[in-house]
C-alpha cells in the first residue's frame, strides 16, 4: 500500500480523512477502523504500510517524504478504490457514467470498474448528474417553516397557510397573529405561480455520429444539450422558448 499524508484543518476534516482512509484498507495500530476523537487536535494524518498515525509538528510533515493529498484527492482515491458505479457524477449522451475528479480528469465505468478516460473516447456530449435530496413531507409537497414564511413576507413574496393541514390554502396570511408561525396547526408555502402557455417546437434529435454532433445546433438548458438539424428549426425553437423566458420576468 502506498504511504500518504495529509493536512487536516478541524475535527471535521479529521474525522472524514479517518473514515475515507478505513475504506482504503488502513487502520489504527491498536484501535482498528474506530474513529479516534483524541485526534480532533491533530493537525496531520499520515498513513503507512496500513497503519495510521497523527502528528502536530509541521517540520515533520515537511520532512516526510510520503504522498501529500488533500481530501477532495482523498475522496478520488476512495471512489476508484470502492469500484462503484454509482459514484458517478457525469454521464454522457450515450448513458455511459463517468467519474470526473477533483482535478478533472474523467474515468468511465467499464466491466471491470473505473477506467480513465482517454482523450480520443471523449466524442460524445456529457452532463453533471444532479444529485437527488431525499424527500420530506415538506419539499414534497412545496411546504416552507413558519419561520421561512414571515422571511418569505419580509422579502415582500405571497405566502399562503392552511390549518391542520386542510390543504385549503388561503391568502389572508395578514390575518394571523406571530404566534401562528409557531404554533404547529398552521402549513405554510409560498403561493405558486403558474402561466398555462401552448407552444409549438420543432422535433429535436439525438446525434448518433460524431459529424452529426459538431454540425448540429444547440441549446443548453441546464446540464443538458438539446439539439436540431436546421437552423431554421434551430431559430424556430428558441422563439417559441423565448415565449416562456418573457413570461419569467
Amino acid at each position: 500500500m502506498n504511504n500518504y499524508k495529509i493536512r487536516v484543518n478541524n475535527e471535521a476534516e479529521s474525522r472524514e480523512a479517518q473514515e475515507l482512509f478505513f475504506e482504503l484498507g488502513y487502520k489504527h495500530k491498536w484501535d482498528g477502523a474506530v474513529v479516534k476523537e483524541s485526534w480532533n487536535k491533530a493537525r496531520f494524518v499520515y498513513a503507512e504500510d496500513k497503519i495510521l498515525w497523527s502528528g502536530n509538528c509541521s517540520d515533520d510533515f515537511a520532512e516526510c517524504d510520503f504522498q501529500e493529498l488533500t481530501l477532495p484527492q482523498l475522496r478520488d482515491l476512495v471512489v476508484l478504490h470502492r469500484n462503484d458505479i454509482d459514484d458517478a457524477n457525469w454521464e454522457t449522451e450515450g448513458d455511459d457514467q463517468i467519474y470526473q475528479d477533483s482535478s478533472g480528469k474523467s474515468f468511465i465505468f467499464r466491466e471491470q470498474g473505473w477506467d480513465e478516460l482517454q482523450h480520443h473516447e471523449m466524442r460524445q456530449a456529457m452532463w453533471e448528474k444532479t444529485k437527488s435530496k431525499p424527500q420530506t413531507p415538506e419539499n414534497e409537497q412545496g411546504l416552507i417553516s413558519g419561520a421561512d414564511a414571515l422571511i418569505a413576507i419580509g422579502k415582500g413574496e405571497r405566502v399562503q397557510y392552511s390549518f391542520d393541514d386542510d390543504k385549503y390554502w388561503q391568502n389572508d396570511i395578514a390575518n394571523l397573529k406571530i404566534t401562528d408561525f409557531g404554533g404547529g396547526h398552521y402549513a405554510f408555502r409560498l403561493k405558486p405561480r403558474t402561466v398555462k402557455l401552448e407552444i409549438e417546437v420543432p422535433l429535436p434529435f439525438k446525434p448518433n455520429s460524431e459529424d452529426e454532433f459538431k454540425n448540429a445546433y444547440r441549446i443548453q438548458v441546464g446540464n443538458k444539450q438539446i439539439f436540431w438539424k436546421t437552423e431554421a428549426d434551430f431559430l424556430e425553437a428558441t422563439s417559441q422558448i423565448q415565449k416562456i423566458l418573457e413570461h419569467s420576468k
